[in-house]
């Protein structure tokens, strides 16, 4: 089997290694000099990936095999690599979990949409309460700034 050369290659790895060469230096040479120049480390790669990719986490679970076996099943049928399917899977999970959380998708029967929107068309006038409390609320407004007109019970502010 041929390697595939760029598909191995991994820049961050490359780059560390690097890294870990220092410059040339006398030091330990008895006062010989060497008469190479001091290696510089690229640094163009390391910028430029991290502008484009954005840093990743890890996540690791321990799970029973019969679990394991069941999640390499799914990968295998959906054509994804085991890693790729539980991060789309769990991913798409948590974002419905925070959705319903947070209220953002309401999901109604068609009984209940229907109701929703007759009573939407069709409001009913205020009852005693709330016309106690829109009193209230038009003698506590100063009387120096202009409250946003309210309706009334008969529609007119």
């Amino acid at each position: 089997m041929v390697p595939n050369w760029h598909h191995d290659f991994q820049p961050q790895q490359a780059i560390r290694k690097m890294r870990l060469i220092r410059p040339f230096s006398t030091r330990g040479t008895h006062g010989r000099c060497w008469p190479h120049a001091p290696l510089e480390v690229p640094t163009m790669s390391i910028s430029r990936r991290s502008a484009n990719h954005p840093e990743k986490g890890r996540i690791t679970a321990r799970v029973p095999l019969n679990v394991q076996e069941t999640i390499q099943r799914a990968a295998e049928l959906t054509g994804v690599p085991v890693n790729a399917y539980i991060v789309q899977v769990v991913h798409q999970h948590a974002q419905d979990f925070i959705d319903r959380h947070e209220m953002k998708n309401i999901v109604l029967s068609e009984r209940d949409s229907e109701w929703f929107l007759e009573q939407l068309a069709k409001p009913r006038s205020p009852n005693a309460k709330l016309k106690n409390a829109l009193a209230a609320y038009r003698e506590a407004v100063d009387d120096d700034e202009d409250p946003p007109a309210l309706p009334t019970a008969e529609g007119v502010a």
